[in-house]
């Protein structure tokens, strides 16, 4: 089984100027998107370049714009096998998060993960896919945590799984000596 993945953060949409072509230049077959307007005519625009929307999730407004994750696929490849929102795995920053989100903006919808299952037409193998947008508030080890306890609930020997996404991880500058 063989395929591409591109998972992209949109910057609030602002990045969605160039993928005209980055899908004529790499022609991925899976596409995952965070910080996605997910208006209708924005998911049109995706699908008139040949991928079927598997599902999107609304996480948070800015300036009156709803922008979530979002994930696609070519149906030329994969059948739709199942969709759902997974429950963030909660530590500080999370919480921290959602008190800021009762105060600036109070309209939002939860942060979910977004999991698409699809069946790969030709072998008829399942492949879990995971969209996922980490919050920008919190250290990088809250973040590697999260990720850690993600993966040891949800995987399982024999699947295909892959994990995507903006995981807001800052680098990290070492001092020279």
């Amino acid at each position: 089984m063989k395929f591409s993945v591109l998972t992209f953060n949109t910057l609030f949409n602002n990045g969605l100027k160039e993928i005209p072509n980055i899908l004529n230049k790499y022609s991925p077959d899976i596409l995952c998107f965070q910080e996605f307007l997910t208006s209708e005519e924005n998911i049109k625009k995706i699908e008139n370049y040949g991928y079927s929307l598997a599902e999107y999730s609304n996480s948070f407004i800015k300036l009156g714009k709803i922008y979530g994750v979002a994930t696609f696929y070519k149906q030329s490849l994969f059948k739709l096998v199942s969709k759902e929102f997974v429950e963030p795995i909660n530590n500080l920053s999370e919480y921290f998060y959602n008190i800021l989100k009762i105060f600036f903006e109070n309209k939002t919808q939860p942060k979910t993960i977004l999991k698409t299952i699809l069946k790969e037409q030709n072998t008829k193998k399942i492949i879990e896919i995971y969209n996922i947008h980490l919050f920008f508030i919190g250290s990088n080890e809250a973040r590697i945590s999260t990720i850690k306890e993600f993966i040891k609930t949800n995987f399982e020997k024999n699947k295909f799984m892959i994990i995507c996404g903006d995981f807001n991880y800052y680098p990290i500058q070492r001092k020279k000596t």
